[in-house]
Parts: C-alpha cells; structure tokens; sequence
C-alpha cells in the first residue's frame, strides 16, 4: 500500500492511495467461490478512505480561536506603504499587489524589513470595502522619490485593544467583530489613529491556514 501528496500550482493537494502485489492462489480461489469483486471492493474502499481524508483535512485547517488579549502599547515606527481602495472581493488581490510592490521597491533599493507586514483600515464601509494602507516596517525614515507609488510613514506609539486571531484569513470579520463589540461593552473611546492588524506568520512558511497568526489593533484614548 502506497500514499502519495502532490501540490499543485494553485496550493491544492493531490491525494494519491494506491496498492500494488499479487494474489495468492489461495486468494483466486476464495474469490472464485465466493462471487466476490475485489477490484470493485478495493474502488469503494479507496473512495470512502480519500473522502474521509478529504473532511479530517478540511476540519482540521478550518480550526480557528480568536481572543481578546486586552490593552496593550504597540510601539509603531516607520514603515513604507501603498495605500488603496478596493472592493470587498478584491482585498486580498489589491493587498497581494501592494505588498509585492513595495518589496520590489525594498529590494531594489537595499532596504532591510524590520518587521510582520500590517495593514491600517483608513476607512471600512458596511458592504465590506475599505480604504486600506498596506505596510512594511523599516528601521529609520526613507526618502523615497521618483514615481514609485511607495511612500515612507510613521506611527507613534499606541495604546489599543489587542485581539489575536489564530486561523485563517476568512475569519477576520468575525475577529474584528469581537474587537469593536470589546471596546464598546468596556466604554473605551476611539483614538484619532485608525485600526491595523498585523500579520505575524507568513503563510508560505505555514502551508496549514490553522496556523496562522493575526493580531488585530485598535487604537483607543489613554485610560485615566
């Protein structure tokens, strides 16, 4: 019996389940006297088994938690970014884009992340769109000229409320959800800085979405 896993071009897996050998003589003769068709049994067997395989492997990169780490300073910094509009379903898509660019920028010039990319949501509208500044942090303030569409920033320390989401992307509606609902159950008020989440793990270090690692900010006034 033999297992083999193929990732394909677009991050699926192919799932191969096959046995090789021979029959005994002993083998045909119990299958000639008994009517029974192996190749047939071994078919329904290996598509129960793969199906099974199929519903274990999507549960388990489903999983997700999110919690609320409560207050907390976020140090902030420079960093360079793109900023964007984009439509709910072009999110990931336009972000992809943008930080792409801006790495491209980095390498070209030798410029050193110093940090988890972010993103700050400059404006969110109720069908899901946003306003959005996609970052990547840097030791010191980078004049950036000619027409790169990548600019330099800084943000100042912050005192926020900290959520952690771990789990795939997908759920961070319901991260930020928990987020906001924390802040306005606790009576906090907003700051003039706007929310961010940073991306902690890098996906293509961890292949399980169940892995992943988001820390959601929300900048509120100092308490007294």
């Amino acid at each position: 019996m033999y297992w083999t896993f193929e990732t394909t071009e677009q991050l699926a897996t192919i799932a191969t389940w096959g046995i090789k050998g021979e029959h005994t003589l002993m083998d045909k003769v119990y299958f000639a006297f008994t009517g029974m068709d192996f190749e047939a049994d071994m078919q329904e067997m290996y598509e129960q088994g793969l199906t099974g395989l199929e519903a274990a492997a999507r549960e388990e990169i489903g999983k997700y938690n999110v919690n609320i780490d409560g207050i907390t300073q976020y140090s902030g910094g420079f960093y360079l970014y793109r900023t964007t509009s984009a439509k709910a379903p072009s999110v990931p898509t336009i972000m992809s884009q943008n930080y792409n660019g801006i790495s491209t920028f980095m390498s070209e010039n030798n410029i050193a992340v110093t940090g988890m990319p972010f993103t700050i949501y400059n404006e969110t509208f109720p069908n899901g769109d946003v306003i959005m500044t996609n970052a990547l942090p840097v030791r010191e303030k980078i004049i950036v000229a000619g027409d790169t569409n990548v600019f330099s920033g800084y943000m100042p320390t912050v005192t926020a409320v900290k959520v952690t989401l771990v789990g795939n992307y997908i759920n961070l509606g319901e991260a930020w959800s928990t987020a906001m609902k924390h802040v306005q159950d606790k009576g906090y008020t907003l700051s003039k800085e706007k929310p961010f989440e940073v991306y902690v793990t890098d996906p293509q270090d961890h292949p399980n979405p169940a892995d992943w690692i988001t820390e959601i900010y929300v900048p509120i006034e100092d308490l007294k």
